[in-house]
């Protein structure tokens, strides 16, 4: 059985366009729930610094083995979000992948 891959994908707003941000972000997840059944989990969170008001949006994604990555990274859809996020300077620096790896506790929907 192929492995499953968790990954943090981590987005710093451009100041002022938060909203725009979020909105290619969140219609990019429509298009990975409908176009890529082989992504299990693409769920957007937004973290605030409660000190200095700048925002994060982060990204938890589980995909069900490696080629369901890399069908994502190569859809056209995560390709135009990325060129839209560079050409309207949407973020501040590139975005971030973060493989991650479980090492104890539990989810809830896996039982």
């Amino acid at each position: 059985m192929a492995q499953v891959l968790q990954v943090v994908a981590i987005f710093n707003p451009t100041p002022g366009k938060e909203s725009r941000l979020k909105e290619v972000l969140l219609d990019l997840a429509d298009q990975v729930y409908t176009n890529e059944p082989g992504v299990l989990k693409y769920k957007a969170f937004e973290q605030v610094d409660s000190q200095t008001g700048e925002n994060v949006v982060l990204f938890e994604e589980t995909y069900q083995d490696q080629a369901t990555v890399d069908a994502h990274l190569s859809s056209s859809y995560f390709g135009a979000a990325t060129a839209t996020m560079t050409t309207e300077g949407l973020i501040t620096k590139p975005f971030e992948i973060i493989v991650i790896n479980p090492i104890g506790g539990f989810d809830r929907a896996e039982i």
